[in-house]
């Protein structure tokens, strides 16, 4: 097993330490729900106080099961401040998932490294602790100031984890923050974001022997379904050069008592995908035309009694740390400059707020394989995310900003 005791420091230099920090992170099981991240979250502190950063575990009085960790390294030479992030908890086992072994036992397959959390996000958070503790060993911050979060909650949006971080301004001094995510290792400037609304709509019931006397909201139902597809349509016409284009989706749908009994009740839960630039406001005065066309001539009765908005991210500063993450990029793993777009959401949301820090998303992996059975992430990446930025943070804390 991976601890960070007398000798830890030599093997830190390993170059299979990610994978190896990694199985331990998989053997802390941290799904959300519940969400309880605490023993990761000390594991991640006990492993970096060695290496002479001062650790804290973070955890919102109303949540304390669902506890982050902050890692500071201070040059004590003036200078700006990065910020490694990523989350520590996972989703849970789905049901019906088949998966190979245990979920919370890492297993080698190639170069597959398999287990709950391996690339969504606990692969993410291996690669930073390694990069983090190999440049305080070998003594390479020059200045400035280095933060390692991991932040719990993420899962759940975030309100007790970063969100709870960002309240209690343990952000305010920061320069620089790479939210670790999947990228295949590349720079990810923008995400997507989420409008996610339950759609209720109530007609009458009757004794299905004469429909023609109820309103049916199963019928009423199709219809905006049949309108939201054609939406979903008309929304390929507006791509985003990073992150593709806006989508909406109808995903789960109950309604009916009996077979023989007119519904009088239908909802729905929509999901849809925003680009940068796009408004809360905007998605739903959109949604309410969409539905309302659809539904005019029903006899029914609806409303959007629920409804959850996360926000997309872009980052559009150009600077000083953007130039040089793409550039340690292009000369450590041989991969494009150019940035990508991140599909999924992150953490990243919460930052756009904050104008003095610039973010980006990097990581290990495919979010294709983020809450799948048999999650996996490449070994090769993980370490090469580690190299990336091992060889990153002393840049950019050294460079002219």
């Amino acid at each position: 097993m991976f601890a960070a005791k007398e000798g830890s420091t030599l093997q830190i230099h390993n170059k299979t330490a990610a994978s190896e920090v990694l199985s331990e992170l998989i053997a802390r099981p941290s799904p959300t729900p519940p969400g309880d991240s605490v023993s990761v979250a000390q594991y991640i502190a006990d492993f970096m106080e060695p290496f002479g950063f001062k650790t804290e575990l973070v955890a919102a009085p109303e949540a304390p099961e669902k506890t982050s960790v902050v890692a500071t390294l201070d040059s004590g030479i003036p200078g700006p401040t990065i910020m490694l992030h990523a989350h520590i908890d996972t989703v849970p086992v789905g049901a019906g998932q088949a998966w190979h072994g245990d979920p919370f036992t890492m297993s080698r397959n190639d170069d597959k490294l398999v287990g709950l959390g391996a690339c969504d996000d606990k692969g993410q958070m291996a690669a930073m602790i390694v990069a983090a503790c190999r440049v305080a060993d070998a003594k390479t911050l020059s200045a400035g100031r280095l933060m390692v979060v991991g932040a719990a909650d993420e899962e759940a949006a975030g309100e007790f984890g970063t969100g709870y971080m960002l309240e209690q301004q343990y952000f305010d001094k920061l320069d620089f923050a790479i939210i670790g995510e999947q990228t295949h290792n590349r720079m990810a400037l923008a995400h997507k974001g989420t409008y996610r609304t339950r759609l209720a709509i109530h007609g009458r019931s009757v004794h299905a022997t004469n429909p023609d006397r109820g309103v049916n909201a199963v019928h009423a139902m199709f219809r905006a379904g049949v309108a939201l597809e054609k939406y979903h349509a008309e929304l390929s016409k507006r791509p985003h050069p990073l992150v593709g284009t806006p989508t909406c989706s109808v995903n789960i749908v109950k309604g009916g008592q009996a077979a023989n009994l007119i519904a009088d009740y239908c909802e729905a839960w929509i999901d849809r995908r925003r680009v940068p630039g796009e408004t809360t406001e905007a998605i739903s005065a959109e949604l309410t035309n969409v539905v309302s066309s659809a539904l005019q001539d029903t006899n029914v009765t609806w409303e959007f009694p629920e409804t959850y908005a996360m926000p997309a991210f872009e980052e559009n500063k150009r600077n000083v740390f953007t130039e040089t993450t793409a550039k340690v990029i292009a000369e450590v793993a041989g991969l494009s400059e150019e940035p990508v777009g991140y599909l999924p959401g992150s953490d990243a949301k919460f930052f756009p707020q904050l104008s003095h820090v610039t973010t980006v998303v990097f990581g290990a992996g495919s979010y294709e394989q983020a809450h799948a059975e048999n999650e996996f992430v490449s070994a090769f990446e993980l370490e090469q995310a580690a190299d990336i930025l091992e060889q990153l943070i002393p840049r950019v804390l050294s460079a002219k900003t």
